[in-house]
């Protein structure tokens, strides 16, 4: 009776929860990265008009198709959620809340990284409705998605580069012809 309802009430919001943060941090990520499609070959991202970038992630959402993709199989695992069910709440989501993801994505100030996104849009109340999520990811349980590892590897390659560089001047080091030092 009342608690199964409490029991499926509580399980469709963490559904929702989960997908909703998700969506926030794929939505960032699809901006962000850079573009391989017929429009922007040999455009630089920026002359691309930016919120017709926002419109165009936002309109090519693959909800239906989240039971194949790693990021939403990984996160239903984790968290013992439907992966159905949480492409069910994609769809449900991008209806209820693609104005609000828009200006989201559109705003300087939240745009910067998918968590910010999420936080804007999934932690806020709604007009009669309570947030989406009550809290959010901690920075361990947040996904990392491709394009950030790669940034991130690459990162770390240039100023693992730099500190070899840096370190063989230093006092001791012997750096061989292979460059081990």
């Amino acid at each position: 009776g009342i608690f199964s309802c409490w029991a499926e009430a509580h399980a469709n919001s963490s559904v929702e929860c989960e997908a909703c943060q998700l969506l926030s941090v794929m939505l960032h990520e699809r901006l962000v990265a850079p573009r391989s499609d017929a429009r922007a070959t040999g455009m630089n991202r920026k002359a691309l008009d930016y919120k017709a970038r926002v419109s165009d992630v936002l309109d090519g959402v693959p909800c239906k198709l989240w039971p194949q993709l790693d990021g939403p199989v990984a996160i239903a695992k984790r968290t013992g959620l439907d992966v159905k069910q949480m492409a069910k709440a994609c769809l449900r989501l991008m209806d209820d809340l693609y104005d609000d993801f828009e200006a989201a994505l559109l705003d300087a100030s939240s745009n910067r990284s998918g968590s910010a996104v999420r936080d804007q849009v999934c932690l806020r109340p709604r007009k009669r409705r309570k947030a989406y999520c009550t809290s959010a990811w901690s920075r361990a349980e947040e996904p990392v998605v491709r394009g950030q590892a790669a940034r991130e590897a690459e990162d770390n390659g240039r100023k693992g580069e730099a500190f070899l560089r840096e370190n063989a001047g230093a006092a001791g080091v012997v750096q061989l012809d292979e460059g081990l030092q």
